[in-house]
C-alpha cells in the first residue's frame, strides 16, 4: 500500500506562489501606522519584554475596580467522539 503524506494547502500555496503583475499595491493607513506607532511606544515603555508588559496589564485588571471573569478552558466531554482529520501516521520502518 503507498504511503500517503498530508500536507496543508496553504503552506503548498505560500512555497508555490509566484507574482501575477496583478497585486494590489498596499497604501497607507494613518490609523493604522497610529495604532502601531502606540504599540512600539508602548512596548519601549516595558523595555520590550512581554512578561512585564502582561504584569502591568493585570496591574492595571486589579486597580480598575471593574469585575474581570476568567471562565478558564472549555474542556471536551467526548473526545472520541471528534471527527478524525488525519490517520496517526505508521511508525518509522514498519509497512503499511
Amino acid at each position: 500500500m503507498k504511503q500517503s503524506v498530508y500536507i496543508e494547502s496553504s503552506v503548498i500555496s505560500y512555497l508555490v506562489a509566484r507574482r501575477t503583475g496583478r497585486e494590489i499595491p498596499m497604501i497607507d493607513d494613518p490609523i493604522v501606522e497610529e495604532i502601531r506607532r502606540y504599540r512600539k511606544e508602548h512596548a519601549a515603555k516595558y523595555g520590550n519584554d512581554i512578561h512585564r508588559i502582561c504584569e502591568a496589564l493585570r496591574e492595571k485588571e486589579r486597580t480598575s475596580g471593574r469585575t474581570y471573569v476568567n471562565r478558564g478552558p472549555r474542556l471536551l466531554k467526548d473526545r472520541d467522539a471528534l471527527p478524525r482529520v488525519a490517520e496517526e501516521p505508521p511508525e518509522y520502518g514498519t509497512e503499511n
